[in-house]
């Protein structure tokens, strides 16, 4: 009911109307006196007893039954502290303080100054000698000035025992309205209620900072109950724990950070000798299956090929461990963590530190005393250090569980890792949080195999594989990260894509755009490359392209997918020698040399007679020809089909490798074809997905024509002007001039989206995107398993599967090495959808018999099937 409120940490209930508690002994009074109408109302709807004669005991008796009363008569009752906020039931008055002691006295009129002038008497009193009368003595020097001070003050009781005002902590804005408004106003009770929440608020965001592991049964997390987070966290501060497993701080910590210079050479080392093959491809078989009940690994090579950013994530993992293990042994380390460091690794971690100790007391010696980087007691300290990391990391692996698995600092680690510190977040679910644990997977691999190179070389085992095999059986065991797939593969994302009601925009987070905004989009950004590309041919502004740049028709063009051989790739293929005559690897430089504006504009004759480039000319059109192949890029990108991963995408090659890697640019019935094999998930599974896109024919011509006229060029003015010496790249956007990566299709797409779709966009948003547009817009849209080939009863007549009919018998001559002609047409009629989605014209390429001839007899075959 609303009439009681009962503060519980005095244990007396307060009368809101009233504004007062109300002592247990006079609460049946107090209610029959001033609330007999409330006492009545509480009768019928409380208990049922519309015709008690005595509502007001009645509901005295429930009130006192169900709080604990304190009797002010009776029990001292505690006073709320001065720095606590007015109770906003009780009234609140203005009144003086005695600064000498507790003393409050309620300031109204000339009894409040008489009271004044008693209790000012009681400190000046001298203590009387008996049998003589009491004088009043002057104050202390010491004691000197202000008896009474303004304070804010409230009390439980109107009259009777403990009575008395207490002093309450008033904010200086509610003084304010106290001071400007009646007392009782409902402003002034509207601001100390603010303030009592805001207080309130405050406690409980702090104890929600505290984990609690209780949970309904109703609650359930796979995820959790395998990991047992919920536990290790359970009464710890989250966000106190996070910070223990951040990176080395340079300025306060530079012991952790010489630890993480010598992990990186430890690694570098471990690479180098998975490279040079210091441990056999079987054993690095082995290392590399170490997930109990996977099949088919056996056969699998330890992949330790990564790019230098995916190295140095990599690494981040485990010299955050290293940080962590130092943190939490320290003895001011206060946060009660489970885990237990053994001796082993406190004997390895101390020895480490004093050396991290011993190179930072040589790095910082005079200039001219011996530099640590040519000292020999620096490199031997140095070397120490390595095997001291090497050591302490192995040490940490190798920590024999017998009860809470949590003793192991690793494991501690892996739960203090899976912290989710975003706002709102508590713990990092398996599909953000199971590439963190990937790499650490992949580091510890890596150094099991340098710890057993290491120990074979210092003569502690005869091969590699003896210690190697024993480290295998004791301790490389995980499986979270194979349970972590597992339940990825079963659970959903969130989502964040909504449509329109009839469909025609789309919105992904903050990200959003119309069909015909990424069609008007396309268009664009398929003009400007014609333009860029206009610039590359170094046309005359009198000059027309139809007049000078020879004309490709891209029906014509044939190509040999099967061919394998160095450096080939359809240009080379003879069948296209009369369509390609009037151009080739020389057209463009011809031009220069023929036309007198082109030598003015690129090449000067020196002194001595020779011939010489403008340097400055020709770097300007390397950049022309950089931001073409940007925007090639995102073409590609973006209309072949279904996008890319970026990694896919920028390894593209338009001729067969050195290396044996087979191109992927090809020519197919008027359109060109991409294939990738590569995919994120390489490194881990070792196999590859072959994925067929087309692109459109403009945007096929873009490539051609850059193919045949440009690149020939291109690469001709870096041995002319920059005497290059080394082969020519065959990736499409060479890995050796400039930041071919991810992050340049990335800075790309954000650019052009900002200045025509008016939003923001990367490579991941847009493949969410465009999955959504398939789906909503295309027949090829849909729940599809992307690497698969629907079964077909005559293969099953045939006793083999479609897959194996496509991969090994009645192949083409032509079908490139992977490539399956029932997939790639799948993959080409996906590429179809969207370029006419996007508004390209659609092009249908050569027909096998003309239109209509036998369309009779297929129908009937259809009909017999």
């Amino acid at each position: 009911m609303d009439l009681f409120t009962f503060y519980s940490p005095s244990s007396v209930l307060i009368c809101k109307p009233c504004g007062y508690a109300v002592p247990p002994t006079t609460l049946s009074t107090h209610i029959k006196v001033h609330h007999l109408y409330d006492a009545r109302h509480a009768a019928t709807n409380l208990f049922n007893a519309p015709q008690s004669r005595n509502p007001a005991t009645l509901l005295a008796n429930y009130l006192c039954d169900r709080y604990q009363l304190l009797d002010p008569a009776i029990v001292k009752l505690p006073t709320p502290p001065a720095t606590n906020l007015p109770i906003p039931e009780l009234k609140l008055h203005r009144g003086y303080q005695c600064t000498r002691c507790s003393f409050v006295l309620r300031s109204q009129g000339k009894e409040a100054e008489i009271s004044m002038g008693r209790h000012f008497n009681v400190h000046r009193l001298v203590p009387r000698k008996p049998g003589r009368q009491a004088k009043i003595a002057g104050i202390p020097a010491q004691d000197s000035g202000p008896m009474f001070t303004k304070v804010y003050c409230q009390r439980f009781f109107a009259a009777g025992a403990q009575s008395s005002f207490f002093t309450v902590n008033v904010p200086d804005k509610v003084q304010e309205l106290v001071k400007s408004r009646p007392r009782g106003h409902a402003d002034v009770f509207r601001a100390l209620i603010d303030e009592q929440l805001t207080a309130g608020n405050d406690e409980q965001d702090a104890r929600a900072q505290i984990y609690n592991s209780q949970v309904s049964k109703t609650e359930v997390s796979p995820w959790l109950e395998m990991t047992r987070w919920p536990r290790y966290f359970h009464g710890l501060n989250m966000a106190d724990v996070a910070p223990l497993a951040y990176a080395a701080n340079p300025i306060t910590e530079p012991s952790l950070v010489l630890f993480g210079e010598s992990f990186d050479r430890i690694i570098e080392r471990a690479h180098q000798s998975i490279c040079e093959d210091k441990i056999s491809v079987f054993d690095q078989a082995q290392i590399n299956s170490f997930i109990a009940g996977r099949s088919g690994k056996h056969d699998r090579m330890l992949i330790v090929k990564l790019a230098k950013s995916t190295f140095r994530a990599y690494k981040g993992i485990w010299k955050r461990l290293l940080c962590f293990v130092y943190r939490t042994s320290q003895p001011t380390q206060s946060i009660p963590l489970l885990h237990r460091l053994t001796t082993a690794q406190l004997f390895h971690l101390d020895r480490a530190l004093h050396l991290a100790e011993e190179l930072s007391s040589l790095s910082r010696l005079p200039r001219s005393d011996t530099p640590p980087a040519e000292g020999e007691g620096a490199e031997e300290v140095v070397c120490d250090l390595n095997r001291a990391c090497l050591l302490l990391c192995i040490a940490l692996l190798d920590h024999t569980i017998q009860g809470d698995h949590f003793e192991s600092v690793v494991l501690s680690f892996l739960a203090v890792l899976g912290i989710d510190e975003n706002p709102g977040g508590v713990f990092r679910g398996p599909l953000i949080y199971s590439p963190d644990l990937s790499k650490f997977i992949k580091m510890a691999q890596m150094l099991v195999v340098q710890r057993s190179v290491v120990a074979a070389e210092e003569g502690e085992v005869e091969h590699p594989s003896d210690m190697l095999d024993e480290m295998r059986e004791r301790f490389m065991a995980c499986r979270l990260r194979s349970y972590a797939k597992k339940v990825v593969s079963n659970t959903t994302s969130l989502g964040y894509i909504a449509w329109s009601e009839d469909g025609s925009s789309v919105t992904y987070k903050d990200t959003g755009f119309s069909m015909n905004a990424l069609r008007k989009f396309i268009a664009v950004e398929v003009n400007k490359a014609q333009k860029e590309l206009e610039g590359l041919f170094l046309l005359h502004p009198d000059e027309a392209r139809d007049d000078v740049v020879p004309q490709v028709l891209l029906y014509r063009l044939q190509d040999n997918h099967s061919n394998e051989k160095k450096g080939w790739n359809f240009l080379q293929d003879q069948r296209n020698a009369d369509h390609l005559d009037q151009g080739g690897e020389r057209w463009l430089l011809d031009r220069v040399l023929e036309n007198d504006w082109l030598r003015d504009e690129m090449l000067t004759i020196s002194p001595e007679s020779q011939l010489q480039w403008k340097k400055k000319a020709v770097q300007a059109y390397f950049d022309k020809v950089d931001a073409f192949l940007e925007r090639l890029l995102l073409l590609i990108h973006m209309t072949g089909g279904q996008p890319p991963r970026g990694t896919e995408l920028i390894g593209l090659q338009h001729s067969n490798s050195a290396q044996g890697q087979h191109r992927g640019v090809f020519v197919e019935e008027g359109l060109i074809s991409t294939v990738t094999s590569y995919h994120k998930g390489y490194n881990i599974t070792g196999s590859t997905k072959i994925i067929h896109r087309y692109l459109p024919k403009e945007v096929s011509e873009l490539l051609v024509y850059y193919l045949w006229l440009v690149l020939p060029f291109w690469q001709q003015l870096d041995i002319l002007v920059y005497k290059r010496k080394d082969p020519a790249s065959t990736f499409l956007w060479p890995k050796d001039r400039g930041t071919w990566d991810p992050s340049r299709l990335t800075k790309v797409i954000s650019r052009e989206a900002r200045l025509y779709l008016d939003t923001t966009l990367g490579i991941q948003t847009y493949r969410h995107l465009a999955i959504a547009i398939s789906r909503q817009h295309l027949l090829c849209g849909g729940f599809k398993r992307d690497y698969s080939v629907d079964k077909k009863v005559a293969d099953q007549q045939a006793t083999h599967g479609t897959w194996i009919a496509g991969t090994v018998y009645a192949r083409g001559l032509q079908e490139a090495p992977g490539h399956v002609k029932a997939r790639s047409a799948e993959y080409r009629a996906v590429s179809r959808e969207w370029h006419s989605f996007l508004g390209f014209r659609t092009y249908l390429g050569a027909r096998k018999r003309p239109l209509g001839e036998g369309s009779d007899a297929g129908s009937l075959a259809k009909k017999a099937c």
